[in-house]
């Protein structure tokens, strides 16, 4: 009997590992514990602890970000055109051979310049800050997770004379193996 139950707390401590791996894959919550056997429960607590989240929202963020970054290239790439179409009015206007051409030109100049003011870019300066703020708490997060699994695996604080000598060690053997 308490073979099985030592049998049943390896398998168990392995379900708990491939759920962590499976998180850090981008995993969702019931596909980890469908995958494991461990309950949705015990994966949403594992996530918990290893900083993970499972937030629909959260983990679209970046995606939204960098599709909110492209569009805004498009956009530019637009303005570059007008501009130039603007240009290309505006030596019609120049070189006009007659009061009609003149006013199709400048019409066109009008018309051109609006359609140039609607699609210029806007810069918020504040969404640049927001980004540097989320920028900074990730690497925060991350930092303290990587300190935490680093205590947790050598059972040392990480700022103690002995995570520096592991972590020498560490940095020796990978230099080793290069």
């Amino acid at each position: 009997m308490a073979e099985e139950t030592a049998n049943a707390g390896t398998s168990q401590g392995r379900a708990r590992d491939q759920a962590i791996t499976l998180m850090h894959q981008g995993q969702g919550c019931r596909q980890i514990a469908r995958i494991t056997g461990l309950s949705k429960s015990t994966v949403s607590r594992l996530a918990q602890e290893h900083g993970h989240s499972f937030d629909r929202a959260a983990q679209m963020k970046t995606p939204l970000k960098a599709r909110l970054a492209d569009l805004q290239a498009t956009k530019m790439e637009i303005s570059e055109r007008i501009s130039q179409r603007v240009l290309e009015a505006l030596d019609d206007m120049d070189n006009a051979e007659s009061t009609r051409d003149f006013a199709y030109s400048a019409k066109g100049v009008a018309d051109l310049t609006r359609a140039l003011k609607d699609s210029e870019p806007v810069h918020d300066q504040s969404a640049d800050v927001e980004d540097a703020k989320d920028f900074l708490v990730d690497l925060r997060d991350g930092l303290a997770a990587v300190r935490d699994e680093f205590e947790k695996h050598y059972g040392v604080p990480y700022e103690s004379d002995e995570a520096g000598r592991i972590i020498k060690q560490q940095e020796e053997i990978q230099n080793d193996e290069s």
